[in-house]
């Protein structure tokens, strides 16, 4: 009950903030935008008509783009968020929406060679209700032109990509034993472009594995954010790397060694072991950083998937709730 009631506090904070694997074949995983340079885009080769400001829509007009589906009449984000009148007069609650940056998927929907993209939105109610919008976003001469939404009742997408006009999820949903707070199968979905509208086209049906420790084994990560809005130096690459219940890597000078457990009733509660470290002479700024890092890791006690991302959640010395962000990596520090 008290690891049920914790996660609820920390995907509370997840979804707060909400406003994002193993690398997959073709097109485009849940990355940064990728540049012209990257494989994702040369996968994809562009009409002749299309220019290279075309190439990609950019992050921004997806942030200010219109999307149907949500409500009854179509909305339009402002910097990535859309806000409806209050319930009632005098009533501070209102009906928001969220557009989750960092959560694109890229890739070719409709067969016009340019690259589209997949996005997710998340609307909040009056209450605690918050739903996950899965979005199409289609690339016309570098303009977003909506596809529509589907609501999504599972909000933890461990990985995502295009493949052959597909997007292929693989999600944590509820399964036998889950409470409505605590989500923790294993699940795939597919969703096409049909008469230019996104459509679910299969869910996985059958027995739903759980999640367990052997997710977790064998990954690599790097590390984007110390806590919300709270980026690693640039050009100081922290990872994580998970092997049998060990933690390995590198904290920016020095590496790493600790442990992890997870909980039997749930999965996503996380354990970890004290840090040992070698002893390298670091500059200052990566020194502190460096130090910054240990003591989350020695605190954490949920893990979870941000939108193909991993997240780390602990509670700092003064009690407040903070997370580490990873991006996937190649091979991990021993």
């Amino acid at each position: 009950m008290i690891a049920n009631k914790l996660l609820m506090v920390v995907f509370a904070f997840l979804l707060l903030y909400a406003c994002g694997a193993p690398a997959q074949p073709e097109s485009a995983v849940l990355s940064p935008i990728p540049t012209a340079q990257t494989e994702t885009i040369e996968s994809a080769p562009q009409a002749e008509s299309a220019t290279p400001e075309a190439d990609i829509v950019p992050v921004k007009k997806q942030m200010k783009a219109t999307y149907s589906g949500i409500y009854e009449d179509p909305i339009s984000l402002v910097e990535g968020k859309y806000e409806g009148e209050p319930y009632f007069q005098g009533d501070p609650a209102r009906p928001t929406v969220d557009y989750s940056e960092g959560s694109e998927i890229y890739g070719d929907l409709d067969g016009y060679d340019v690259v589209d993209a997949v996005v997710f939105l998340v609307e909040r109610g009056g209450g605690t209700a918050v739903i996950t919008y899965i979005a199409a976003v289609l690339n016309r001469n570098g303009q977003p032109v909506d596809a529509g939404v589907l609501r999504m009742d599972e909000v933890s997408v461990r990985s995502g990509f295009i493949e052959n006009g597909r997007v292929l999820l693989e999600i944590v949903t509820t399964g036998p034993g889950d409470g409505d707070c605590c989500q923790s199968h294993k699940a795939s979905r597919t969703y096409v472009l049909q008469d230019g509208k996104l459509v679910e086209e299969s869910s996985e049906a059958g027995d739903l594995d759980r999640v367990s420790a052997a997710d977790l084994n064998g990954t690599n990560w790097s590390l984007l954010e110390l806590d919300r809005n709270e980026p690693v130096l640039a050009d100081v690459d922290v990872t994580v790397s998970f092997a049998d219940g060990v933690i390995t890597g590198s904290g920016g000078c020095n590496t790493y060694r600790s442990a992890f457990s997870l909980g039997e009733d749930n999965p996503f509660v996380m354990s970890t072991d004290p840090v040992s470290a070698t002893r390298k002479s670091c500059p200052a700024a990566i020194s502190n950083q460096e130090t910054a890092f240990f003591k989350a890791l020695e605190v954490v006690s949920q893990w979870g998937y941000y939108y193909g991302k991993l997240v780390l959640f602990y509670v700092n010395r003064q009690g407040e709730p903070g997370w580490l962000l990873f991006t996937p990596s190649g091979d991990g520090t021993d």
